[in-house]
């Protein structure tokens, strides 16, 4: 892969979990390419996330690689998400409910937005029965930043109820670039227990 500046973006509002960093510290150890560690932190996780665009742009990065607070990864993690090669990269883990809900959504027959549910692919994927990933969450994606050339700012701010993730994919998704999920990548989201 030509030129690879790695920008690690953390979007926060309170604190890092201790496993986030110990995740972090063991990526930090094994990864051997560029990487510029950014963060910024508010309230607002949609201008937190706008903002670290901003900042890899003017570092002049080409990949922005989210990790939130809350993650709890191998660390291969980064290596295995380049390795795609791809415009934009997650992996699956759930939300931080007891019920095992999670963010990464498909389209289905009838064009609807759903929860996309094990059973997974045993690779990574784009689409689930002939039909394109809608939404990957943003705790843990890559993007290749020369994808947001599809897209007029801003990438991320958005109104509620809908998620900065799911405000940010569905541009892209609209503007033709594919989404892609690898779920071989283990992901640990971490809340009072271990979801």
């Amino acid at each position: 892969m030509p030129d690879i500046k790695v920008a690690l973006g953390i979007a926060y509002y309170r604190t890092m979990s201790v496993q986030t960093a110990l995740s972090l510290w063991g990526v930090a150890r094994r990864y051997k390419g560029f990487m510029a560690a950014l963060s910024h932190g508010s309230c607002y996780t949609h201008w937190n996330r706008e903002e670290l665009v901003e900042q890899a742009l003017s570092h002049h990065c080409s990949h922005l690689w989210f990790v939130d607070t809350d993650m709890i990864f191998q660390p291969d993690t980064l290596e295995r998400l380049l390795a795609h090669n791809v415009d934009i990269v997650g992996a699956y883990y759930p939300v931080r409910q007891r019920d095992q809900s999670y963010s990464t959504l498909k389209v289905d027959d009838n064009g609807v937005i759903t929860p996309l549910l094990p059973p997974l692919p045993t690779r990574c994927f784009s689409q689930v029965n002939g039909k394109p990933l809608a939404t990957i969450p943003t705790g843990m994606m890559l993007i290749n930043l020369d994808v947001l050339a599809k897209m007029s700012p801003p990438y991320f701010r958005c109104e509620r109820p809908v998620g900065e993730d799911v405000y940010f994919c569905a541009h892209m998704y609209k503007a033709g670039v594919t989404l892609w999920c690898d779920p071989t990548i283990k992901v640990g989201h971490m809340g009072e227990v271990a979801f």
